[in-house]
């Protein structure tokens, strides 16, 4: 038993034709238009997220400052224009960006705990920051950590598709929520 070979069948097998290759070709088109938007969208989603995320840690890295330092501690939400959140110890700190985007201008109230900056800058990811009075706020936490004033406070963020909420207690603990869901946070009810 040997083995046969037809000339037949070599010069069948010995490559595509034209018309297999466009099929192929057609399918990952489709396939590639499928999933096109559906990249987009998880990439806008983890943007967003890792914003609502950064915001809430930097509200809770302020009560942990009010409360290490014995020492007031300021949450500055300046939306509108410059679209940022800082911590500081002077509650008249302002921050916004240079004509170099990745340069932080710090206005002449300088937004510092301990010299360092504590900033979250939304502008580079067309994020609008606002409260929910929809004003620039100030929001103090005081020695132990709570509210002054005993009230609480929420911070809204808001892209095109999603909106997000950092709702400060009057405890001065801060939680974060998002519309629709976004893996990793919980949805507003």
């Amino acid at each position: 038993m040997g083995l046969v070979f037809n000339e037949n069948t070599m010069r069948n097998s010995a490559g595509y034709s034209l018309l297999e290759v466009m099929i192929v070709v057609s399918i990952l088109l489709l396939l590639s238009a499928f999933s096109i938007p559906t990249i987009n969208n998880w990439v806008a989603d983890n943007k967003f997220r890792s914003a609502l995320l950064a915001v809430t840690e930097l509200a809770k890295a302020g009560r942990l400052q009010a409360i290490s330092t014995s020492s007031e501690t300021h949450l500055i939400v300046n939306g509108k224009d410059e679209e940022c959140v800082a911590i500081s110890t002077s509650s008249s700190c302002s921050c916004s960006l240079s004509s170099k985007p990745s340069l932080l201008l710090l206005s002449k109230n300088q937004c510092s705990t301990n010299d360092e900056v504590r900033t979250v800058q939304l502008t580079n990811e067309h994020i609008d920051v606002t409260t929910s009075s929809g004003d620039n706020k100030v929001v103090t936490f005081n020695k132990s950590g709570t509210l002054n004033f005993s009230s609480s406070t929420t911070i809204i963020l808001r892209d095109k598709q999603r909106t997000g909420r950092i709702i400060i207690s009057s405890l001065g603990r801060a939680r974060s929520c998002a519309t629709p869901y976004l893996s990793g946070v919980s949805k507003c009810v």
